[in-house]
């Protein structure tokens, strides 16, 4: 003897459904997991896609501001050697003036 079977009830915010209403009721709830389901994850590669944007665009600026870093390095490098150059040629401007002045004086004492 089998008898009928028979199939709980289901209560939503409708009230009892029993039968098709249940069965289209607990359809309608499994496709909005689904949707939701699909949805975030969309939403999960979406914040992927933009983390990874974000990411590049660090680099990039990164990679500019070491760029004008090195441009600044440089520039500094060459105001240096600038000021070592200009002193160098003074201090040779010197000497070359005390060696005329020097020869200049020996040659009237002569």
């Amino acid at each position: 003897d089998k008898g009928i079977d028979l199939i709980d009830v289901y209560l939503s915010s409708d009230g009892v459904l029993t039968g098709s209403a249940r069965e289209q009721q607990q359809l309608h709830e499994a496709a909005g997991i689904e949707l939701r389901t699909h949805a975030m994850t969309r939403k999960d590669r979406e914040i992927e896609r933009k983390k990874l944007i974000l990411a590049a665009k660090i680099d990039s600026l990164n990679q500019e501001f070491e760029s004008i870093q090195d441009e600044l390095n440089k520039t500094y490098l060459e105001e240096d050697l600038r000021k070592e150059i200009l002193e160098r040629n003074r201090a040779q401007l010197a000497k070359q003036r005390t060696n005329k002045s020097s020869d200049g004086k020996s040659k009237k004492g002569s």
